[in-house]
């Protein structure tokens, strides 16, 4: 479950990150739900880095160049991989407790 919920979290980012990077149309309707979805993902992340604009694209968008979703993409990776770790931690604990009682898990 932990790796499906950073799995999507981390797709939501990285199509975020690439539809503001090339200044996508925010009148569409996909563009619209992920920006929606990414608003989520980067609630606690919001404000760290500005933005750096890049300028307006073809169809008067303005591309940004968000480090903030490049860091939220990080730490979110950081902490599956230590929650993973404590997981696999106490899991290992538990069977040698069980192990060392006679009884098996």
């Amino acid at each position: 479950m932990l790796y499906v919920y950073v799995l999507v979290t981390e797709v939501v980012l990285v199509l975020g990150f690439i539809l503001l990077l090339f200044g996508a149309n925010p009148d569409a309707s996909f563009v619209q739900w992920v920006y929606r979805a990414l608003e989520r993902s980067m609630e606690p992340f919001r404000g760290i880095f500005s933005p750096i604009d890049l300028g307006k694209t073809g169809n008067q968008v303005e591309a940004v160049l968000d480090t903030s979703i490049l860091f939220a993409m990080i730490v979110y990776g950081v902490v599956a991989l230590a929650l993973r770790a404590g997981i696999d931690w106490a899991a290992l604990r538990l069977y040698r407790m069980g192990a060392s009682k006679g009884g098996a898990l």
